[in-house]
């Protein structure tokens, strides 16, 4: 996954490189985990209902590739 999105240099690196990953984990429904016990993904994703969002995200970047599919929504572009 190294290279999809570059990287951030700053005061907040940490945290950002944290909040990637943690966005990573979550899209992919726990497949990608950085080294995270599924056991502890599954309790996460327990505690927070996706209240839809994967399929919203489908959905847009569906809707999107079809109007322009050169450009792609943000999250997708490396």
């Amino acid at each position: 996954m190294v290279g999809l999105v570059g990287r951030f240099r700053g005061p907040f690196e940490r945290a950002v490189k944290t909040f990637r990953r943690a966005d990573l984990v979550d899209v992919s429904l726990g497949l990608v985990r950085f080294g995270l016990p599924a056991s502890q993904v599954r309790a996460v994703r327990k505690a927070f209902p996706k209240a839809g969002f994967h399929r919203r995200l489908l959905v847009q970047t569906a809707r999107q590739f079809l109007r322009d599919p050169l450009h792609p929504l943000p999250m997708m572009r490396w």
